[in-house]
């Protein structure tokens, strides 16, 4: 005999869950500002100025940044002295 609830119905069979990968290629921004080391909002800050790594707009509001991106964007900001920064005046 089936196992039935009280109203009568099968029971619900158990979701399950998707493991997520280990290396995910897209990364939330609270996800994606921990692994530059930066806070959320000083992230959210920077895509508003426009002085941020690039991130795609999924929806109106819906932000997600490619690990790839991000990593050639730090890349990009590596310096061997202070000397070599770019002028701020510019």
């Amino acid at each position: 005999m089936t196992e039935t609830t009280a109203e009568g119905c099968p029971p619900a069979k158990p979701r399950r869950q998707a493991t997520p990968p280990d290396n995910p290629t897209y990364k939330r921004p609270p996800e994606a500002a921990a692994y530059l080391g930066l806070a959320t909002s000083t992230l959210d800050k920077m895509r508003v100025r426009g002085d941020g790594p690039p991130f795609i707009r999924l929806t109106p509001r819906s932000v997600t940044y490619a690990v790839e991106d991000l990593d050639a964007w730090a890349r990009a900001r590596q310096f061997k002295s202070t000397s070599e920064y770019p002028d701020a005046s510019t």
